[in-house]
This record gives C-alpha cells, structure tokens and sequence, in this order.
C-alpha cells in the first residue's frame, strides 16, 4: 500500500511540477492575506482562503491520524516521524489535484449552494457513472468496516488506559452519542 501510495503521490508531484515546493510561500501568503487572495481570483468564493484551508486540515486530521502516529513512532521509533513527514509533503500534490478537481468540476444548485466532491469529477471519466457508483460504495464500505472501527477502538484504548473506563462504558456512550 505504502509502494502505491508513494507511486500516485510522486506521480502527480511531477506531473505538477513540484507544486508543493514551488508555491509553498505563495500558498501561505494568499491564505493569510485574504486581500491578495481575493484581487488573484477576482471572482466571489464561498470561502475565504483561511476558511478553506481550515476546512482542509478538518477533513484530513482526525483521531485516526493522531493515533496512527503514535502507533508509527512505537513500532519504528521516532524515525517513523520523518518518514510520515516525508510522505505527507509528497502527497501535498495528491490533495492539490482532489481539491482543484473538486472546484472545477463544481456545481452550483442554487445561490448559496454548491456541490463538489469527487463524485462529480468521477462523473466526466469513460463509464464515469460506474466508477462514481464503485467509489461511493467502497467509502460506505470503508467507513463501517474501517474507520469507525479504528477510531472506536482507539477512544477505547486511550480512555480504558488513561481513567481505566471499562470498553463496555465507552461503547454504550459511543453508541448513544452516536445515536
């Protein structure tokens, strides 16, 4: 998986041009500047530059990425780190494409709606319905069967270890929460 990961992601860095490195500043300064940011696109956003970068972080930091790096520097030590980093800054390119796919193929419903997301993009591919239809269902089927799983499991761990809650606790407020 990680041979595959580290293939798309090297992939799209140079099919980009390196677009991680070259516009890194250039990124920050458009984010933190909403001004320039506005006089670059000259159109009217949702969002502002600060809000879509918050937004990204949101999507992509969770319980899972936390505790997976904790599992990372127990197992290989903390050279794991560097290796995450690494990897992490390599696949910049990867949800640079998802992100710019998602605003382009974007479509709007209404004035203060807009739909995005890949299952749109996925839509202009050959036998695109198909694949938008075979994507959908692997996300279903990933997040019963992986995600919830992973992050229930670590809340288990880290509050049974931490305050010595028993896993029975923890699954019925979990449940109800989610409820």
């Amino acid at each position: 998986f990680i041979i595959y990961v580290v293939s798309i992601a090297t992939l799209c860095t140079l099919a980009l041009g390196f677009i991680q490195l070259v516009y890194f500043f250039k990124a920050w300064k458009l984010m933190l500047a909403p001004a320039e940011a506005k006089k670059a696109t000259d159109k009217k956003t949702d969002m502002t530059p600060i809000q879509a970068f918050i937004n990204t972080l949101n999507t992509s930091i969770g319980n899972g990425t936390i505790a997976g790096t904790a599992a990372a520097i127990f197992a290989g030590g903390p050279g794991a780190v560097l290796w995450i980093m690494l990897i992490g800054i390599l696949l910049m390119s990867v949800r640079y494409a998802e992100v710019y796919l998602s605003t382009y193929f974007a479509e709007r419903s209404d004035k203060n709606n807009v739909a995005v997301g890949p299952m749109l993009y996925l839509q202009a591919l050959p036998a695109g319905k198909i694949v938008a239809l075979l994507y959908a269902i692997i996300c279903v089927i990933f997040g019963l069967i992986v995600a919830n799983p992973m992050q229930s499991n670590s809340i288990r761990l880290s509050l049974q270890t931490t305050w010595a809650i028993q896993p029975l606790v923890t699954a019925i407020v979990l449940f109800l929460f989610i409820l």
